[in-house]
């Protein structure tokens, strides 16, 4: 059985590979790859007929002017991690580095204002992960983070 970390809904999930549903995003030797098709074994060697995703395949945008509106604890925690703001159909959004891998989620997929309030809640939790971790941050690193929300233990 080959297992691949793929990305589901909103967390990493380590998922047989021949179980996969072409669409799916997952990662491998430090890139992001979107599976073509359905994965098969020849050989006795397992096969993902995948093309590798583009690093920068979200547009970036700049948490200022009125796209940041209302959003401030939001970049607050974005600041505070290092992640990224990426939005879905449907209006959810989760901050998370999705082309660092696994372990790179720092938010629940919420809607919006969900999102902006969940961040609020949990500053002080954002603010001890960016202390502990400042220094690594500021040189550029990319820190896991704990998905501490799903299983309503303490924040980091």
């Amino acid at each position: 059985m080959s297992v691949v970390s793929c990305f589901v809904h909103e967390r990493w999930q380590d998922i047989d590979a021949l179980a996969l549903m072409p669409g799916v995003i997952f990662h491998r030797d430090g890139r992001l790859y979107e599976l073509m098709a359905p994965a098969y074994v020849k050989g006795g060697v397992t096969h993902l007929p995948a093309q590798a995703l583009p690093a920068d395949d979200v547009p970036i945008k700049v948490m200022v002017g009125e796209f940041a509106k209302g959003l401030d604890h939001i970049g607050m925690a974005m600041d505070m991690t290092g992640g990224d703001l990426r939005e879905y159909e449907g209006g959810d959004a989760q901050i998370l580095n999705l082309e660092a891998g696994p372990g790179h989620v720092y938010s629940p997929r919420l809607p919006l204002a969900q999102l902006e309030i969940f961040c609020q809640a949990h500053l002080n939790g954002y603010q001890a992960f960016f202390d502990q971790h400042e220094v690594s941050l500021d040189h550029g690193e990319v820190i896991p983070m704990e998905t501490w929300w799903e299983g309503n233990t303490d924040e980091p």
